[in-house]
């Protein structure tokens, strides 16, 4: 699925944002393999952490031990199944991959691709392992029906995408307004240089460094060249 989706997103950007798209999709299968593999299991199956109030799993599948082909010390949800832990190790991490793949299809051009790789980190460690072990886990929501991840994968991937996309697009639309500010700075008091920001924006900001050496180079005429 994960490959799928690779090929999906890539069709719903720009053409220059193709190739883009696509690494980061099988990006977030590496970032959520290494994660899982270490802690992410662990919080999301092991047995509930009551020094965390049962928000998530304690440490005792962390590194992958005790996860063996045997059905010995499966999660809950899982004994009456009766398969290998290891196989439902991997069933989940596939669940947890696809999650991610699917939240950054709503990333698509709003961050850096190293901000990414640690905004997905951060993201399946602090939200989705503890909402996994909520509902999957045996955790608080463990009531809740939910067998082809209606919640934990879709809902919960499309309200973080939602949110994450609309404070960074709030981000970029402060920056443009930085931008225009810049090339229009020749016509501002030079001891006001973000007053057109401010007067935008409502309020204010700390003065910086660079304002004074794009001042600079907009007065030695920059500013001219670009309103001629």
């Amino acid at each position: 699925m994960s490959p799928s989706l690779s090929l999906y997103y890539g069709g719903l950007v720009t053409d220059d944002a193709v190739l883009n798209r696509m690494v980061r999709t099988f990006t977030c299968m590496g970032i959520v393999g290494v994660q899982w593999l270490t802690i992410g299991y662990s919080l999301a199956f092991a047995p509930s952490n009551p020094n965390a109030f049962n928000l998530i799993g304690d440490f005792s599948y962390v590194g992958m031990r005790g996860v063996t082909w045997s059905n010995e010390n499966l999660p809950e949800l899982a004994k009456a199944s009766d398969v290998p832990h290891l196989a439902y190790m991997g069933y989940q991490l596939m669940f947890a991959s696809i999650t991610t793949t699917i939240l950054s299809g709503g990333l698509a051009e709003y961050m850096s691709f190293r901000a990414f790789c640690l905004f997905i980190l951060l993201w399946t460690t602090f939200v989705y392992d503890p909402m996994c072990h909520a509902i999957w886990g045996g955790g608080l929501m463990s009531w809740h029906l939910d067998f082809a991840g209606g919640t934990v994968v879709h809902l919960l991937s499309g309200l973080s995408a939602t949110v994450a996309a609309t404070y960074l697009n709030t981000v970029a639309k402060d920056l443009e307004t930085m931008r225009e500010a810049r090339l229009t700075v020749e016509a501002l008091d030079p001891a006001q240089p973000l007053a057109i920001y401010e007067g935008r924006n409502g309020r204010k900001i700390d003065r910086r460094d660079s304002f004074d050496e794009t001042l600079a180079v907009v007065h030695a005429g920059n500013a001219k060249e670009y309103y001629a």
